[in-house]
């Protein structure tokens, strides 16, 4: 959106990165310019002590947690966050996002 952006690069997940375009700019300077999130190790047991020596770090501990969620929530018959409800939005915004993208015009939600 024209306030700001984040930026995800696979092949270095353990980083999120987020552009705050409402900072203050200048010629020389500023604050403006993306910012690293160090998202490395965030995951709660048992997310994982292993990591394939191919995968990049953090890769596989996702996976893992992700698997964990999902069957402590079966385990415990709690809905599951975020849910496949919350995927169809997502896809949702993003096919909105690149409809915005051909046609540059904005778009209803």
């Amino acid at each position: 959106g024209d306030r700001g952006a984040i930026r995800f690069h696979l092949m270095d997940p353990s980083y999120l990165e987020f552009y705050d375009n409402t900072k203050p700019d200048q010629p020389i300077g500023g604050e403006r310019g993306f910012t690293r999130i160090e998202t490395v190790q965030r995951f709660p047991e048992p997310g994982g002590a292993f990591v394939s020596p191919k995968a990049p770090i953090g890769w596989i501990r996702g996976h893992v947690h992700c698997l964990y969620s999902f069957l402590n929530c079966v385990y415990e018959g709690k809905q599951a966050s975020p849910s496949l409800r919350d995927g169809a939005y997502i896809q949702y915004v993003m096919e909105k996002a690149f409809e915005s993208d051909r046609t540059s015009r904005w778009v209803e939600l």
